[in-house]
């Protein structure tokens, strides 16, 4: 399965450097926001991250490929607003419309919550698949 990195930031107080590595190498990426941190004595940022997989929608639309601007641009206001109401655990990623389906790719805890947001918009979701890989031509060098 294919997954992405989802993360949010937290200040919280500390009494230990959470930053400090336990093997003896420093990770320039911890270092530099343990020295951001250290700029505000007694607290740092807390990096929280999570692992989300990416699905791939399959929805049968018949004329898909023949919806005007204002149509496709009406269907996604309405996806984006039920995105909102259900927060940042279900993201679009973007979508491929062909003459009578639309493939969209979303990042979502699973299969349940994206068939939820298809329910809430009105619009069908015939297939979700679980992505397992990615390859692309950039991938095979």
């Amino acid at each position: 399965m294919r997954f992405s990195r989802a993360c949010e930031w937290n200040v919280t107080s500390f009494m230990e450097d959470p930053f400090e590595p336990t093997n003896g190498t420093k990770n320039p990426g911890v270092a530099l926001i343990a020295d951001a941190a250290r700029t505000a004595p007694g607290f740092t940022l807390v990096l929280k991250c999570h692992i989300v997989p990416q699905f791939v929608i399959e929805r049968e639309i018949p004329g898909a490929g023949a919806l005007s601007e204002s149509e496709l641009r009406e269907v996604s206001l309405r996806s984006l607003q039920v995105l909102t109401k259900m927060g940042p655990q279900i993201q679009w990623l973007h979508s491929y419309v062909t003459e009578d389906k639309v493939y969209c790719v979303y990042l979502a805890p699973d299969e349940d919550t994206v068939r939820e947001h298809a329910r809430k918009v009105g619009i069908p979701a015939d297939r979700v698949t679980a992505v397992r890989r990615m390859i692309d031509p950039a991938n095979l060098k």
